[in-house]
């Protein structure tokens, strides 16, 4: 298997080298303004990334851990890999949107982008929300079926994250246009308050309110 997989990416590294040529492999000359403005761009998207660990799962797990009995570790656990699986959704599209906004703020098409933004979004909001709502109604059924009785105990945290993950489509939707007009720490100052809010939430509301609260504190983290 590991032999595959590097075969695999060995035969893809050699296609783009002959599709490309052997000039780049030569030195490239790079601009100090160049790099200035990578770099520029780049630090609060880093930043952001690793401000926003304290905002996912992870930080969940080990709070839980530390409160509760571990078999509700393994019952939230499932519940956010599913739900994290229905959040790739999101994140799909948010990077396929990218590359699209940026060429149209590249282009100065301000008036695409307001008709885009106007007429479109809004039935992609309405028809996720509908697709999360069919997940929830669906979830008291089908986790105990798919798992096991004994997994019942996932479906309301499972439940409050369809409703977080509504609120992360509203961020991963906008992002794309935010990074496309280089206002990158517009997104780093959001991450951050969701991060704090994610955080102190699941420090109130997990050892009064098990993984239920951990639930609430990450509705509470995206809705910030």
């Amino acid at each position: 298997v590991v032999g595959c997989y590097a075969l695999s990416c060995r035969l893809v590294s050699a296609g783009a080298l002959v599709r490309l040529g052997s000039r780049m492999l030569l030195p490239i000359r790079v601009s100090r303004d160049a790099i200035a403005g990578l770099w520029k761009f780049s630090v609060p998207m880093i930043v952001s990334t690793w401000v926003g660990i304290v905002g996912t799962q992870w930080i969940m797990y080990a709070i839980i851990k530390h409160y509760l009995p571990f078999s509700d570790l393994g019952l939230y656990s499932l519940a956010s890999q599913i739900a994290g699986v229905v959040q790739q959704i999101t994140i799909i599209s948010s990077s396929l949107l990218l590359p699209h906004f940026s060429v149209m703020v590249a282009n100065q098409q301000q008036t695409e982008i307001r008709a885009l933004i106007e007429r479109v979004t809004p039935y992609w909001f309405l028809g996720f929300a509908l697709a999360l709502s069919l997940c929830s109604l669906l979830a008291g059924a089908a986790i105990p079926v798919i798992f096991g009785a004994g997994f019942s105990g996932a479906v309301q945290p499972f439940i409050l994250l369809m409703i977080a993950t509504m609120g992360l489509a509203f961020f991963n939707t906008f992002m794309p246009l935010v990074s496309a007009y280089g206002s990158t720490w517009v997104l780093t100052r959001i991450t951050f308050g969701s991060a704090v809010v994610n955080l102190s939430a699941a420090l109130l509301f997990i050892p009064r309110y098990g993984i239920t609260g951990a639930a609430l504190a990450t509705v509470l983290g995206y809705g910030t």
